[in-house]
């Protein structure tokens, strides 16, 4: 076909953010952190925080009603002073007289003496007697010993969340009247946001230049202050102005700067009036529907315009929009295994052809609750933040454990993955660790493949990639293949397989993929690598460089 209908004359040169999008061919080598995940990237830790708030709840509310009753004493004690000594003593307040003589008018009057000791017999006795309770020392030392050293979320944690809610804002084009009403994706719940908070990330989406997202939250932010009667509505409408006049700047900048050529984070014109034109996001999205491109056709482009209709690609699956051909979706089907290994013949696998060639499965029922519940506990708490890249990286917003196969001995799920592949993969030259992901909302991986790429690791290149998911999501959180054109939804308990490497040891880019953001509730899923080395007799190589 012709690509210049599909780019619209437009050379497409993508920003490799830490948003979304990675290389064609994200090949990278990682330290593993050690360093605590966000706040915001760790289903285990916000959930930690939650349960620690209800405790904190109780104390600040308590602490809440010992400052009400303070304040209670003080407001008397000023009120009962200003009723009687200040009022008894207003004839010769402006005039220059000695503070003794003031004393003596009070003293002189059987009522404002009368008024002055109570004061300091009830109010200040009282007052006296709740400071000494010294209540702030001991709320400090509960709050310390609830953190269990662990800090407390940083203006970094802030961000990071505001950073999710952008990304699902992106992905799933998220009307924001609904989200800041409660109304996530299609749940409606009773929480949403104030016009001060959505102002807010509108503001950080600004400053990172997320120029659509920033303005559509100033546009929210705006339907607030002006539909609804919040108690924290203290954001003026000439504020909001302010912020949407310096972000519109910033945007028609950006235009100028660069022709409007590749920023994923822009409307395709300069903003001149009241009406925002089309965003890029939605016109590019168009076209590729409108204009599908084949595999050849499509490594016929230079890379940097493969990985830009990739990532729409991935946008368009994270939605649940598949893209492959009518004709391919036809010749998928479904199948019990009984032939791979003899374990199989009573306990036939549950497996979905998702893709022919290359061949990716979906294997139902691979793993039951018990397995999974104790794989969870085993990785929690997931205590470590995504690897430290070293050179180009997927960009991802995730948190991670790794279990060796001697940690987790009631979950022999190597060997049972060698009875699906016929692989090696029981020991540590035959497979990495497995790996353990939570993601929490917002929580992604950009387009990659599994590859290596490269001779880094001793063990020799992946071979196969076999993913487990440990739990259902409530939306969102697809994991999307953009080349093959679909998508996998998260099945508790099951998995899939493929290929990460051809036969003659080239990276298979075909099997390009990228985790979706959750849009609500929580994904787990667990990881197993198989390297070649060890498979060099079960997956012969050839020199066919088609194979």
């Amino acid at each position: 076909m012709n690509c210049n209908s599909l780019l619209v004359g437009v050379t497409i040169i993508v920003y490799f953010c830490n948003f979304f999008v990675s290389s064609v061919d994200p090949t990278y080598k990682v330290k593993e952190s050690n360093t605590p995940p966000s706040y915001a990237l760790s289903y285990v830790y916000v959930r930690h925080l939650a349960k620690i708030e209800e405790t904190l709840y109780k104390l600040l509310h308590n602490y809440e009603l010992v400052l009400k009753a303070r304040l209670n004493i003080v407001s008397n004690y000023v009120k009962d002073y200003e009723d009687s000594s200040i009022r008894g003593t207003k004839d010769i307040e402006n005039k220059d007289v000695h503070s003794l003589e003031k004393a003596t008018v009070i003293a002189s009057h059987p009522l404002m003496s009368y008024r002055l000791i109570k004061r300091f017999s009830s109010e200040i006795e009282a007052l006296g007697k709740d400071l000494s309770l010294d209540v702030e020392t001991h709320l400090k030392e509960q709050v310390v010993e609830m953190m269990d050293g662990r800090p407390w979320p940083t203006k970094s944690d802030h961000e990071s969340a505001m950073d999710a809610l952008l990304r699902l804002q992106y992905v799933y084009n998220l009307d924001l009247k609904d989200l800041t009403s409660g109304k996530i994706g299609d749940i409606q719940t009773d929480v949403g946001l104030t016009a001060k908070q959505s102002f807010h990330i509108a503001k950080f989406g600004s400053y990172a230049n997320f120029h659509t997202l920033a303005l559509e939250w100033l546009g929210v932010t705006s339907w607030k202050v002006v539909n609804t009667t919040e108690a924290t509505n203290d954001i003026g409408l000439n504020t909001i102005a302010l912020a949407y006049r310096h972000s519109v700047e910033k945007h028609n900048t950006e235009i100028a700067k660069t022709n409007n050529i590749g920023n994923l984070y822009t409307f395709v014109s300069k903003i001149t009036g009241n009406q925002l034109p089309p965003k890029q996001r939605d016109v590019i999205l168009k076209l590729q529907a409108e204009n599908p491109l084949d595999e050849e056709d499509l490594y016929e482009l230079p890379e940097h315009e493969q990985a830009q209709i990739a990532h729409y690609d991935y946008i368009s699956l994270c939605n649940g929009i598949n893209t492959k051909a009518e004709t391919d979706r036809s010749d998928l089907y479904c199948f019990y295994e009984t032939k791979k290994n003899p374990y199989w013949y009573i306990n036939p696998l549950k497996t979905e052809v998702l893709n022919i060639e290359p061949r990716l499965i979906q294997i139902y029922e691979f793993i039951g609750d018990k397995w999974i519940n104790y794989l969870i506990e085993m990785a929690t708490p997931i205590s470590r933040a995504p690897p430290t890249p070293e050179g180009p990286a997927t960009p991802r917003t995730a948190a991670y454990a790794w279990l060796n196969d001697s940690e987790i001995p009631q979950t022999p799920l190597s060997r049972r993955i060698e009875f699906i592949t016929g692989l090696n993969v029981r020991g540590e030259e035959a497979s990495t660790a497995l790996q353990i992901a939570s993601y929490i909302f917002g929580g992604h991986v950009a387009n990659h493949v599994d590859s290596l790429g490269d001779d880094s690791d001793e063990r020799g290149d992946r071979a196969t990639t076999f993913l487990i998911y440990l739990n259902n999501v409530v939306a969102g959180g697809y994991t999307a293949f953009p080349i093959l054109g679909t998508f996998v939804k998260p099945v508790k308990g099951s998995a899939i397989l493929w290929y990460d490497s051809l036969k003659n040891g080239d990276i298979d880019h075909r099997m390009l993929h990228g985790a979706c953001p959750p849009i609500f509730g929580h994904k787990w899923i667990a990881t197993k690598w198989t390297h070649m080395n060890e498979n060099m007799f079960t997956r012969p190589c050839t020199l066919d460089p088609d194979l």
